[in-house]
């Protein structure tokens, strides 16, 4: 789904950043409304109130989010490095 016109474009992406930057009050607040379903942060010993399997679903994530942007990053490069390619050839032919 693509908006042609930039204008309207720019005033879409200007809404839903505007939107989208709402959620990080809400996520903030979040875990002081439910509790229960959150870590206590700074806790008496001040830290981040983490248990072990917490400690190992964090670090589960982040290798899994690396290895999808290493992905998305490698798929991009060569897209782009075809994209170039196609365009260069386009150019000798002219």
């Amino acid at each position: 789904m693509s908006i042609e016109n930039p204008e309207r474009r720019a005033s879409s992406a200007a809404v839903f950043n505007t939107l989208a930057f709402l959620t990080v009050p809400l996520s903030y607040v979040s875990f002081i409304i439910w509790p229960s379903l959150h870590p206590q942060l700074g806790g008496e010993n001040g830290g981040l109130g983490l248990t072990g399997t917490m400690v190992q679903a964090l670090v589960m994530n982040i290798i899994g989010g690396v290895f999808v942007f290493g992905y998305v990053l490698k798929k991009t490069y060569d897209l782009r490095t075809k994209r170039d390619e196609y365009n260069s050839r386009m150019m000798e032919e002219m």
